[in-house]
């Protein structure tokens, strides 16, 4: 008679479940719905797992994501993970791998990347007359920026009346600011 293999898989914490072989045989795999025939002196099946390491990624001592591989995977590509960090002070500027001694090409350990972050940092640029005057000044996200700050003294010929924001928020600095004389 025929013995079909148990829709029922075994679950082990941190590995995966293969499948099932049978007796001595240890190359063949079968799985759940497989039909097997009975054989004298009973059928023996055994699991079969492979090892499942994590790579965790950290953001400010924040675990914000963790994926999952099989043993043997090769995670090299796992160095470039792109992280948006809804944080729109802070860029990451790389992820550092923490774990020491890791076996990329063919992971065998859980690895922990931690992320280099730096606040952002924009420019606040000056025109007179539609031509930039002085170097911009490079701020940080949230600083408040004083226009009058720069001084200008025009020609006798000319009629300064001051500065005047033409794009940006000096009060928290969020984007790169032009400032027009």
């Amino acid at each position: 008679y025929d013995v079909t293999v148990s829709e029922t898989e075994p679950v082990k914490e941190g590995y995966r479940f293969d499948g099932w072989t049978l007796n001595n045989d240890t190359e063949t795999l079968y799985q759940a719905g497989d039909v097997v025939e009975m054989v004298e002196g009973g059928l023996t099946f055994k699991a079969q797992w492979t090892k499942l390491y994590n790579v965790c990624y950290y953001v400010d001592n924040t675990l914000v994501e963790t994926k999952t591989f099989p043993e043997g995977t090769d995670v090299t590509n796992e160095v470039a993970y792109a992280y948006d960090l809804n944080d729109d002070s802070k860029t990451i500027t790389d992820f550092v791998l923490a774990t020491e001694n890791a076996n990329l090409a063919s992971i065998n350990s859980d690895l922990v990347y931690r992320a280099t972050t730096s606040v952002k940092t924009f420019t606040v640029t000056y025109y007179v007359d539609g031509v930039q005057y002085g170097e911009p000044t490079i701020v940080e996200y949230g600083s408040e920026v004083d226009v009058d700050v720069v001084s200008y003294t025009p020609d006798a010929s000319r009629d300064f009346s001051g500065w005047t924001v033409t794009s940006g928020n000096v009060e928290k600095v969020t984007t790169d600011i032009v400032i027009s004389g």
